[in-house]
């Protein structure tokens, strides 16, 4: 794979293991945080690819993943661990105007309305937070609805790695014999990349993506540029497979 000059590349392994065997696991929302699979028929999410991010002071208005809402069958939830009273808006990673979220122009007051307002114009939702809590956005015949609830739902985004094949696949960006050449490459230089994985592994991908950074991270996506199949051999140590690409 060779060097772009134009665009900072983020790689990520893919592997695929065989497992021998599939379990399903069902998110059972707590106490207090309304399960939205028994809400009403399921529907696709509106803002498609694009989902909102609480952006306030208690992320420096980022959009980072921390504070990406997921959408969860009939509505947008985000599990919080916050405490005291915090200033904020709901859009996008881009802020375009359309996906802006606060409190009608010129109101001040604390709690979330029984509406949000729209657009650059809004002023910021002003909140107390205290803990483990769920901010749920609905989207309503009246308008966009932001409610607030204790305890948190299950996010499969969270939860952590258990499988032991997966534990076991190893890349060290600083050895040669997993990246080579070492360190940064000028534009148009080929770059050889492997990890080791232990037996299970069937096959693996390398996908590159151009990441767009615009100020203060105001602006944070990863475009794809190119998958590439990694080619498989024998390890360096018994038990162990190698997977290979340029």
């Amino acid at each position: 794979m060779r060097a772009t000059r134009w665009a900072n590349l983020a790689a990520m392994l893919t592997a695929l293991a065989m497992a021998g065997a599939c379990t399903s696991v069902v998110p059972l929302a707590p106490p207090g945080v309304r399960d939205q699979s028994a809400a009403g028929a399921c529907s696709a999410a509106p803002w498609g690819d694009n989902p909102p991010y609480l952006r306030g002071t208690m992320n420096q208005w980022q959009a980072d993943e921390a504070s990406e809402f997921v959408w969860r069958c009939n509505a947008y939830q985000l599990n919080v661990q916050l405490s005291g009273e915090h200033r904020f808006k709901i859009a996008d990673d881009s802020w375009r105007d359309d996906t802006i979220l606060a409190n009608a122009r010129g109101v001040a007051t604390e709690g979330l309305p029984p509406v949000l307002a729209r657009g650059p114009a809004t002023t910021e939702l002003r909140q107390h937070f205290a803990g483990k809590q769920t901010l749920t956005l609905r989207f309503g015949p009246a308008g966009p609805q932001l409610s607030l609830a204790d305890g948190h739902f299950v996010d499969v985004r969270q939860q952590p790695v258990t499988h032991p094949t997966a534990l076991g696949l190893r890349h060290d960006s600083r050895a040669l014999a997993d990246k080579q050449p070492f360190g940064a490459v000028p534009a148009g230089t080929e770059v050889q990349l492997a990890f080791s994985a232990p037996a299970g592994v069937e096959q693996a991908t390398l996908v590159i993506e151009r990441r767009q950074h615009e100020g203060n991270q105001t602006v944070l996506a990863y475009h794809p540029v190119a998958r590439v199949p990694m080619q498989r051999s024998a390890g360096l140590q018994p038990g162990q497979e190698r997977f290979t690409a340029r």
